[in-house]
Formats: C-alpha cells, sequence, structure tokens
C-alpha cells in the first residue's frame, strides 16, 4: 500500500513538472512572437509598402515636427482614383494635414490653428508611375510639390498662429503620421476626436510608396521609424543596403539608389561640401547696387537672408530712394538684438526692436516714428522660443557666431518676422504701415560715411549668404548677383569683401574687473614703428566712468621713454603723450566734449603723423569730425616697444603722472574689439589663449542684459546700489561695513591718547590727482591730525603734504604742491557732535571738490609749470602721518583702494566688532560639515560666504563642495552627470597663495592670487566669495577683487550639493588627491548668504577641532606636570619654544599655577564688592604696532 501511494506521488510529481514545463515553453514561444512582431513594427523606410486598401489599411511613422520650414516627401505608384495619402494632426484639437486623392489628383486640407485652407494639383498621377509628393511649409507659404517641381501649387496662411502642433514651437502635439489610411479605432466615437473629420471613413489608399523622409526643425534629413502597420505587405529592396551616401539619405530606384543630400553638401553621393555662397565682410566693407529701373511696393515685400556675426552692432541691409530719409527700409544690430526700420513718407515710418527671449514672452518696442520722428505710438509684440533657457528672463544676443535665417514680410499693415523657422512674431498697429516705398539703391553690410542716421551707424561684421529682396513684382537675388558677376544691376564694391567664403571675424574681449589686462609686445608680435605713419583703431564698450583703453611705453634705456595712452575719466576721453620723458613735453587732451560711457559702441581711430617739428595727431570717434593736436620738439618718434590694453601690468607701472586712470589704478571695465595697429588687425583673444593677460579677461563681449540688480536691494547697512558695466556694485564708503554687499564690518582706527604714526603704502603719489574718502568721529579740535605726503617716515624735508585739520569745528584742507600755489579750503559742515560723518576729498588738475557729508565745496586751482622739471615718471609712494587723539577713522581710501587692510600695508587697526566664532583646525586631517539641506532648506543656493582665516601653513586644502548642475530636475541625468562629470567648488593654499578651483562638467575654471605678500604670515586675513549673477562669480582676498566668467553651456541651475567642507573632505571624493591635506588653520565670523554660522556646531567628531584661536599653541613639547591646578601649558608663540601655563580657567595663578586668586575685596568707601573680570583684549595702535590692554572692574551693588 506504502509502494503504491509513493508511485502515485511520483506520477502526480511528474505530471506537475510536464505542466510547469509546457507553460514555460509557451511563454517562451509566445515572447519570442512578440518580440518578432516588435521588430516588424519598427522597421525603416527602405522598403517598397504595398498597401492593399482594404478598410484597415495603414501604415504608421514617428510624428513630424516641421516647424516653419520643413518638409515630408515620399513616392506613390497606383492606379487608383482615390484614396487617403496621408494624415497628422495635433491629437484632436485644431492643426491638421491630410492629403489625399481625388479623381487621380492630389487634394491638401490643413489648418495652423485659424482657419481652413485646401490645394490642389491638376495633375493626373494615377497612372501606375511612381511619381515623387511633397508638402513643405515656408513661413506663411504651404506649397503642395509633385515630380520635383514639375506641378505645383501654394497657398499663405493670413493668419498670426503659424505653427504646427501648437501655438509656439514649444506647445508641439502630434499623432504618429498615418500613410495609406487611419487605424479603425480612430473612426470610433468613443475613441477620441480627430482635428478634421474629412479623412473620416474615407477609401484607403491602394498602390505602392516608397522613400518616405521627413525634413524636421532639426534641418535634417530624417528617415522616419514605422511605428504600426495593417494590410501593408513589404517588398524587400537591398539597393540602399550599400549604399555610399556620405550626407545624405539613401533614396530607393527602380534597379539602383540615389543620394539625397542635406544643405551643407552636394555630389552624387553628397561627399562634396557645397560651395559656399557667403559674402564675409570685416567692417569696412560693404556692396552697393543701382537698381537701373527703380522699383516700387504700396504694401507687399520680404527680405530674407542668412547671417553669422560675433559682433553686436552692424548695419546689414540699407534700401532707399536714392538717399531719400523719407523712403527707407534697414535692418541693423545694435546690442546683438535687431533693428527694423521702415520710412515710407514723412508721415508714416515704424521702428521695430524685436527682443528674442528665453524665459518668458516679452514686450519688445515698436515706435512711430511720425512727423519726422517724433511719434509716440507704442506697440508691442511676441517672440519667443520655449526650448532655449535663459538667464533672468533677459533677451538672447544673435551674435553668437552661429548661422540665423531672417526673413521680414510687410503685407498691408502687418509686419511678420520669422527667424531659424522656429521664432515667429506678427504684429499690427494702429497707424497703416502702408505706402509707397521706392528704391533705387541697396547697401549690403554698410553704406557711405555722408548717409546720417541716428542708429545703425556701424558697418557689418560677419557673412552674409542668401539675401533675396522680392518688391512688388521683383526678386532680387543680392548676394548671387555679386557673386556671379550679373549685370543687371550696377554693384560696386567699396574694400575687399572676402567671396564664397565665410571667414573668422576676431572676437572682442572683456575686461571684467579694474585689475584686468592684457599686455603685447610691439616689437615682436606687431609692425609698429615700421612706417612713418602710425595708426591705432579700436572699439569699446562700457558704462564705468573711469577706465584705461590702452597705453604704450617704451622701456629701453638706450632711447627716451615715450608714452602714448587713451583713457576714459568721468566718462570722457583723454589722450596723454610724451615723447621725451619730459614733464613739459607732456601733453594730456580731452578730446571731445561729450561722454562715451553710455554703453554703446564706440569707435576710436588714433593717426599719428611725424613731421620735422614734432607730431601731428588726428582723432577720428564714430562718424564725428576730426580733432587734431600737435606736440612741438626735437623729437618726432614714439620709441614704443609694449602694450598694455585694458589696465595696469604690474610689471610695467611706469606712466606719466598726468595718465589719471592709470595713477589711480582704474582699469577699464567693459568690451573691446576691432583693434587694430597700422592698418593690421591684432587677435586680442589669441593673447589670452597665450597667457598674456591676466584672470580676469575673457572672450566674447560679456555684459549685464538690461536687468537692474538694484531693484532688489541688494547691499545691506545702507550701502548704496550703483549699477556697472556687468555687475552691481555697493558703495560702502558713508557706512561702518565693507564686503561686496556692504555686509562685513569695515576696520575702525581708533586713537585714545595723543599718538603720532606713520603708515607707508605701495601707492602711486601723484600732483595731479587725488581722491581720499574716509568717515569720521570726534569731540574737539586738533590741528593737522591726518596728512597724506610723498615723503617716507624718515624723511624730515616733505615740500609737498595734503594735511586735514579741524579748527572751530569745521574741517579744514591745507594743499602744498609742487607746481600748485598753497591753498586752505574749509567746509561749513559742523563735525564735533560725536557723530560719524562722511569726509571726500577729490582734485583732478586744478578741480577740486571737498564733501562733508552733503556739503560740498568746490574751487579751482592756478597751476605752475616748470620748464626745466624733468619729473615725469614719477616713483615716489603715498605716506600717511596720523597725530591725534580721542578720534575715529573708519574706511579709509585711497583712490578708491582700502588703506585699513593686511594685504595693502603693515598697519592693522582693529575692527569695531571683533571676529566671532572662532574655530581652529589643528591638524591636517580635521575638517567642519555643514549640511545645507538641514541649515537653510532644501533648495538654497549659495550666493555669498565670507570668513576670516589666519594661519601659517603654505600649503593644504582651505574648502571644498560638491556642485550640482541640473538642466531639467531630472534624477536620471543628475546621476549619469556625477557619475561621468567632475563638478566642484575647492579653495586651497598652494605657496603661501590663495587659488580657487570651480570645476563644471569637467571644465576647470581657476583663480589665483597674485598679492606681494604671502598670507601664511599668520594674521588675520578676509576671504569672501559672491555669485554676482548666473554667470559671473567674484572673489575677494582682503581687498583685491578676482573676476571669473563662467560660459553659457555651465551657467544653468548650478547648486552646492549637500555640504559645504572646511579643512580636507572624506578621501572619497574624487577631485580630493590622497596626498593633499588640510591647513592648520583659525577660522571666524564665518556667514553664509550673509546668515552668521558657528563652526564648532558642525565640527566632524573624532577630529581634533578647537573651539578658540590657538592653532598656534599647541600642548606638546610642553614638560610633564609644570602646570598644576588644571593650568593649560601651552607653547608661547609659534616664534617661542617657551611653554607658559595658562590659568585663567582656575582659581590659581603664578607661573605654574600655584597661587591662591583673590577673587574680591571689600571697598573702603561705599557699599559692594569689586569683582576682578578679565575682558578680551582690544587692539591698540602703536607706533611700533604693539598691542595693549586695558584692565577694567565692575561695580556690584547689594
Amino acid at each position: 500500500m506504502l509502494k503504491k501511494a509513493i508511485h502515485v506521488k511520483s506520477i502526480v510529481n511528474n505530471l506537475t513538472r510536464i505542466r510547469t514545463l509546457f507553460i514555460y515553453t509557451t511563454t517562451t514561444i509566445i515572447i519570442i512572437l512578440l518580440l518578432l512582431t516588435v521588430q516588424t513594427t519598427t522597421v525603416l523606410s527602405d522598403h517598397i509598402m504595398d498597401f492593399s486598401g482594404a478598410s484597415y489599411t495603414h501604415v504608421a511613422y514617428e510624428s513630424w515636427r516641421p516647424c516653419l520650414n520643413g518638409y515630408v516627401r515620399f513616392d506613390i505608384q497606383t492606379k487608383s482614383i482615390v484614396g487617403t495619402l496621408a494624415y497628422i494632426d495635433d491629437k484632436g484639437k485644431y492643426d491638421f494635414f491630410y492629403l489625399k486623392l481625388v479623381e487621380g489628383k492630389l487634394r491638401l486640407l490643413f489648418n495652423l490653428g485659424s482657419e481652413r485652407q485646401a490645394l490642389n494639383v491638376e495633375y493626373i498621377i494615377n497612372d501606375n508611375y511612381w511619381h515623387t509628393i511633397e508638402i513643405q511649409r515656408n513661413g506663411r507659404i504651404t506649397t503642395l510639390i509633385v515630380d520635383n517641381g514639375k506641378v505645383q501649387n501654394s497657398t499663405i496662411t493670413e493668419k498670426e498662429d503659424l505653427y504646427f502642433g501648437g501655438s509656439t514651437a514649444n506647445e508641439y502635439q502630434s499623432s504618429l503620421f498615418y500613410f495609406g489610411g487611419i487605424p479603425t479605432m480612430l473612426e470610433r466615437h468613443n475613441y477620441g476626436n480627430l482635428s478634421s473629420y474629412d479623412v473620416y471613413l474615407q477609401p484607403r489608399f491602394k498602390g505602392k510608396m516608397r522613400n518616405i523622409v521627413y525634413k524636421n526643425c532639426t534641418k535634417k534629413l530624417v528617415k522616419p521609424v514605422q511605428q504600426q502597420m495593417e494590410g501593408v505587405s513589404l517588398i524587400d529592396d537591398n539597393n540602399c543596403n550599400h549604399s555610399k551616401c556620405k550626407h545624405g539619405v539613401c533614396m530607393i530606384k527602380d534597379d539602383s539608389y540615389w543620394c539625397l543630400c542635406d544643405e551643407t553638401s552636394e555630389g552624387m553621393t553628397c561627399e562634396d561640401e557645397k560651395k559656399s555662397s557667403a559674402l564675409t565682410f570685416k567692417g569696412k566693407q560693404y556692396l552697393s547696387y543701382q537698381i537701373m529701373n527703380s522699383i516700387e511696393s504700396y504694401d507687399n515685400e520680404t527680405l530674407s537672408f542668412k547671417f553669422k556675426t560675433n559682433k553686436q552692432y552692424g548695419l546689414i541691409f540699407y534700401a532707399s530712394n536714392d538717399g531719400d530719409e523719407n523712403q527707407r527700409f534697414l535692418i541693423c544690430f545694435e546690442r546683438g538684438n535687431l533693428l527694423i526700420e521702415y520710412r515710407l513718407n514723412s508721415n508714416v515710418s515704424l521702428e521695430w526692436r524685436p527682443i528674442l527671449t528665453s524665459t518668458g514672452l516679452t514686450n519688445s518696442l515698436i515706435t512711430s516714428l511720425t512727423n519726422g520722428g517724433n511719434g509716440n505710438g507704442l506697440m508691442s509684440t511676441l517672440l519667443y522660443n520655449w526650448n532655449n533657457g535663459g538667464i533672468n528672463g533677459g533677451s538672447i544676443a544673435l551674435s553668437d557666431d552661429k548661422w540665423h535665417l531672417l526673413r521680414i514680410t510687410r503685407r498691408h499693415t502687418i509686419l511678420d518676422l520669422t527667424l531659424d523657422d522656429e521664432y515667429h512674431v506678427v504684429t499690427t498697429h494702429d497707424q497703416p504701415l502702408q505706402g509707397q516705398l521706392k528704391i533705387k539703391q541697396i547697401y549690403l553690410g554698410g553704406t557711405t560715411d555722408d548717409i546720417h542716421r541716428s542708429t545703425c551707424n556701424y558697418k557689418f561684421q560677419g557673412c552674409l549668404k542668401d539675401v533675396v529682396y522680392s518688391i512688388g513684382n521683383e526678386r532680387l537675388e543680392l548676394t548671387q548677383t555679386y557673386l556671379d558677376n550679373d549685370s543687371s544691376m550696377k554693384i560696386k564694391t567699396h574694400g575687399n569683401i572676402i567671396k564664397a567664403a565665410c571667414e573668422t571675424i576676431m572676437e572682442s574681449i572683456t575686461f571684467l574687473t579694474s585689475n584686468s589686462y592684457l599686455t603685447i609686445d610691439l616689437i615682436n608680435d606687431t609692425k609698429w614703428n615700421q612706417n612713418y605713419d602710425e595708426q591705432i583703431e579700436l572699439s569699446f564698450r562700457t558704462t564705468e566712468n573711469y577706465g584705461i583703453l590702452f597705453y604704450a611705453i617704451g622701456t629701453s634705456k638706450n632711447v627716451d621713454q615715450s608714452f602714448f595712452g587713451l583713457d576714459l575719466f568721468d566718462g570722457f576721453l583723454y589722450l596723454t603723450i610724451n615723447i621725451e620723458g619730459r614733464r613739459n613735453t607732456s601733453k594730456r587732451k580731452e578730446i571731445t566734449n561729450r561722454r562715451y560711457n553710455d554703453g554703446n559702441q564706440h569707435h576710436i581711430r588714433i593717426h599719428i603723423r611725424r613731421h620735422t617739428g614734432g607730431l601731428d595727431i588726428s582723432v577720428f570717434i564714430d562718424q564725428e569730425s576730426e580733432e587734431r593736436f600737435s606736440t612741438a620738439g626735437k623729437r618726432n618718434k614714439l620709441h614704443l616697444n609694449l602694450l598694455i590694453i585694458g589696465g595696469i601690468d604690474p610689471s610695467i607701472q611706469l606712466m606719466p603722472n598726468d595718465f589719471w586712470s592709470g595713477v589711480i589704478n582704474r582699469g577699464f571695465i567693459g568690451c573691446i574689439s576691432d583693434f587694430e595697429l597700422t592698418g593690421i588687425a591684432i587677435n586680442l583673444t589669441h593673447y589670452i589663449l597665450l597667457k598674456k593677460s591676466s584672470a580676469s579677461v575673457n572672450r566674447g563681449c560679456i555684459e549685464n542684459l538690461g536687468y537692474n540688480y538694484c531693484q532688489q536691494s541688494l547691499c545691506l547697512n545702507g550701502g548704496e546700489c550703483q549699477m556697472s558695466w556687468n555687475r552691481f556694485q555697493c558703495d560702502c564708503s558713508k557706512t561702518s561695513y565693507t564686503g561686496y554687499y556692504c555686509e562685513q564690518a569695515a576696520y575702525q582706527l581708533e586713537i585714545e591718547k595723543r599718538t603720532n604714526f606713520d603708515i607707508n603704502t605701495e601707492f602711486k603719489w601723484t600732483d595731479e590727482i587725488n581722491d581720499i574718502t574716509f568717515r569720521l568721529e570726534t569731540n574737539h579740535d586738533q590741528e593737522k591730525f591726518f596728512s597724506i605726503r610723498p615723503c617716507s617716515i624718515i624723511s624730515f624735508n616733505c615740500t609737498e603734504t595734503i594735511d586735514f585739520s579741524i579748527i572751530n569745528g569745521l574741517l579744514e584742507i591745507h594743499l602744498m604742491l609742487k607746481y600748485y600755489n598753497y591753498i586752505n579750503i574749509t567746509n561749513s559742515q559742523f563735525i564735533l557732535d560725536q557723530k560719524w560723518h562722511f569726509i571726500r576729498f577729490q582734485r583732478f588738475d586744478t578741480k577740486l571738490l571737498f564733501y562733508v557729508d552733503e556739503n560740498v565745496k568746490q574751487i579751482e586751482m592756478k597751476k605752475i609749470i616748470n620748464e626745466n622739471d624733468t619729473d615725469i615718471y614719477s616713483t615716489k609712494k603715498i605716506s600717511l602721518k596720523l597725530l591725534g587723539e580721542k578720534l575715529k577713522i573708519s574706511n579709509l581710501l585711497i583712490n578708491r583702494h582700502s588703506i585699513f587692510s593686511n594685504s595693502i600695508s603693515k598697519l592693522k587697526p582693529i575692527r569695531y566688532f571683533k571676529p566671532i566664532n572662532s574655530v581652529s583646525l589643528t591638524d591636517n586631517y580635521s575638517y567642519f560639515a555643514l549640511n545645507l539641506a538641514n541649515i537653510f532648506g532644501m533648495y538654497f543656493e549659495l550666493i555669498t560666504i565670507s570668513f576670516d582665516f589666519r594661519t601659517i601653513d603654505r600649503n593644504g586644502i582651505l574648502f571644498y563642495a560638491n556642485i550640482q548642475i541640473n538642466d531639467n530636475n531630472d534624477d536620471n541625468n543628475n546621476n549619469n552627470n556625477n557619475n561621468t562629470k567632475k563638478n566642484y567648488f575647492k579653495i586651497q593654499i598652494i605657496d603661501g597663495k590663495i587659488q580657487l578651483k570651480l570645476s563644471l562638467n569637467n571644465i576647470l575654471f581657476e583663480i589665483n592670487s597674485k598679492l606681494n605678500d604671502q598670507i601664511d604670515d599668520g594674521k588675520w586675513h578676509q576671504l569672501s566669495f559672491y555669485r554676482i549673477d548666473i554667470q559671473h562669480f567674484l572673489l575677494i582676498l582682503d581687498t583685491i577683487e578676482y573676476s571669473l566668467n563662467i560660459g553659457e553651456e555651465e551657467q544653468q541651475h548650478i547648486r552646492f550639493n549637500d555640504k559645504l567642507y572646511f579643512g580636507k573632505p572624506p578621501i572619497t571624493f574624487e577631485a580630493i588627491l590622497s596626498n593633499e591635506y588640510a591647513v592648520k588653520i583659525c577660522l571666524a565670523s564665518l556667514m553664509v548668504n550673509h546668515i552668521s554660522i558657528n563652526l564648532i556646531n558642525y565640527r566632524h567628531y573624532g577630529q581634533t577641532v578647537l573651539a578658540n584661536c590657538n592653532f598656534d599653541k599647541t600642548p606638546i613639547n610642553c614638560p610633564s606636570k609644570k602646570c598644576r591646578n588644571n593650568g593649560l601649558c601651552t607653547n608661547q608663540t609659534i616664534l617661542s619654544p617657551l611653554y607658559t601655563c595658562d590659568c585663567k580657567h582656575t582659581s590659581f595663578n603664578g607661573q605654574y599655577c600655584m597661587n591662591m586668586k583673590r577673587g574680591y575685596q571689600f571697598q573702603e568707601n561705599g557699599p559692594g564688592i569689586l569683582f576682578s573680570i578679565e575682558q578680551l583684549q582690544r587692539q591698540q595702535l602703536h607706533y611700533d604696532l604693539n598691542y595693549f590692554n586695558d584692565e577694567n572692574h565692575e561695580i556690584i551693588s547689594f
């Protein structure tokens, strides 16, 4: 019985295994069949498809996205007279394209969101031969083409909505593209709507189809992927299996193949690059076309062209009636944006500035210029593409050195603009833009100088091609006509225009800070001094008041040290020249009486001619008249061998006293381009690549695109926000604070007892210019409490000085200068009120301004020139002398540079607020870790971080943070980026200097400090890091600024990820090398986004960190058990091996903490007990720079 039971159980088990195997085998077969089915539904279109014409017949391909200039093409062969050929819509909303056969002819129905339209082609194609069909979009024009143009028909869409699948390029929604019919399920009412019911229950196509090709927004030819197929059989065609089409797509032919080439190639196999039809303009050339018989239009003309440029100014197209200012049509660039102007007569004019934006719809300004241009009509327009990310909603400049296609059409009262077949805008306005436009002359790239315009005064720099102007019934192919030497128009070339090629146009460069500069060797790198006549040309843009555009100097000892410089001072342009190196031969001339710091581009050309009695200099600015001046003397040649552009090269600081921007070290901030010497263009970006410039010089013109940061009140503690070229600045001079945002307490000098001390600086003394500011608080008169002079502390014979005194409560300045009469000046503002007062003294040559708060005194001085004086390149340095008592001075600036800073002078005054929250890292492995999400929240973005530090280590890591770059908030993308790309921010000390490294997608940006003094000196230094905007970073070490600008591709959504590390972070980070160590350092006053952080709360447990600043006091090397009663044994300083016992936290004192302290004593006169309370030392300033302590007591009454 038991055996039978076992046998039955065995049979059951076997049956179970057989059943499981059957299910597994069946499932496997089903999966294989499904895979085979999937493979058959993803076939590319390299087959001939045979449509059966059954009620379910159709084939579906991926969506077609034509934008404004795409097409779809395919071949058919049929005998049928009716049938659906192709259908696509926007998933049942409005837009659709429906192509069908009606009586053997083509009929296209379509809708672009506003109205249904139809196109018919009267051509029989059901003749059982192969025919090519193409549906083509071209802005407003839709064309149905048969057999490559043998027959075609087109229509115009009048409404504004031209995008298929949505009202903008971003709103694209589309069904699959169905050929031969639609799926039967789409004809069910409960399934969903069709955008066109014309296709509902229509006959399916019966015949053959092949070679389906799309041209999408990408402008590339695409063979779409097949998604669905029913009632269609595939006929294999292997002709394209071994095709040699290089830059096109293979098309099936009866017994062979052919290559359909894209826009960039040509040839049998698309192997040749298409011959360029481009023309290159370099800013001095242009074309003029004289039309034999004038052409005219009342309401219909179109201009289309392709352009490529990296310049932000330039006239592209100008058409007029033989110079008539009331009959013209022009297009140009201004600040990287388009400007379009129509003038039809004296009463009908229009100026249009369409603004292409990146984060939202933006109104662009359209001004009706009636009655000679004084109209006040404003119209709004929209020009937008949602696919591009952007910066704070700012406009996108088109000067990106990439090809763009522009098409402008005037029809009736409508102006229509299409850009790159992706951006589209239509504008209408109350005043009809209707009237006769009569054209007799056309210019490309520029015009003659005698055609005056209020705008568009610069010639174009870049490439143009395919310029076609259609007006009325005339079609003028302007660039092709010039290339073909067509005689139908009289064409004149002005300058050397490069034909059939697009050559690179030299980029602009941007100087980001006043410390930026670029140095060129004139002798070895240029042909300077080779001709009798020299010429210097450049273009510049800025909104700054001051700045060195360039200076050239001779450094050879064998010849006179000539000098030639151009600078901006208070917005005015000045030229300074000196041939013989003597004061009486130095000339400084204001070129014109207008300011040039308006943010627009200005072009300056300086022509230097030699004659027997000196030099003649001619200066041309923009379109203005020539300015001339001369130098007289025996020498008539400038001996120059070095050219410095944009600022001061620290190794070449020799310059005359009357080169004002140079003397006060105010470098240029803005863009410089088109630099030429003696007719030869200088590629400034080449010198950036050769590292012959400072770190803060960048390629391209980088500017603030109209965004006003000062509207956000970013400046703190009463600082005044001022917009500058590519950033904002906070003026902290009237506050007790400093820092980029005025967020940090400023150094302050307090003098209690009458003390005399001197401060030597590295700033150059000049008798031509002074700019001194400080804040002052005092309560009594004192004479000459502050003096500025060109004499060192050991000099007793100082003939020049600027003295500040307080007499009868009023501030007086006494000036004794070498080339000026002695003068006293008094400000009427009373200051002995124990309040802070703002003091400023400015002098530019003979003009003097003296401010006390808002009260200003202005006088004119008289200058005396000594003809025998040769002291032109003075090397004297500024010294400061303070002699006073019971006064306070803060924010002392000489020529806008801070004096109270370790990096500038040996003076170390106190801060009103001492460094707080001090912590120390006492070994090379410790670190603090701030979890940003826990402290500030998940969406924290680091804007600013600042801290004080002091160290004696020469090398080591100071700060580290990982960076997250998130373009689309896509977690998968983030993971991929983090795994393959290095994104981090790192500050370290290398050989006693600061180095900042910012790595974004493996692109490394770097700042290296170039201070003369090392920061490993054991003294306090201050480091601040700011993110000014999405592109611009700023590092300030003490008072020296270092700027960093990142590229457009790296600027999106940068966040500091997870934690900020002070010291050496964990070794797991890829950017941290195993041989790198932390800096032994003392940190204090940490602020993150202006919020104070106490680092001791974020120390990494198990590491050696201290809640004080004793990094230079270590318990090692102390004798055992010498300090008693819990006294702390420490080394005295890093300079002394002696030890001391710190007894302050015990009840004992003495050398070894062995004597009992008396903590209190009874007061003999009066109630209470007198307690001794130790107080933190306050630093006081002495002549010998030592510190002393005040012993304080406090009375506690009962």
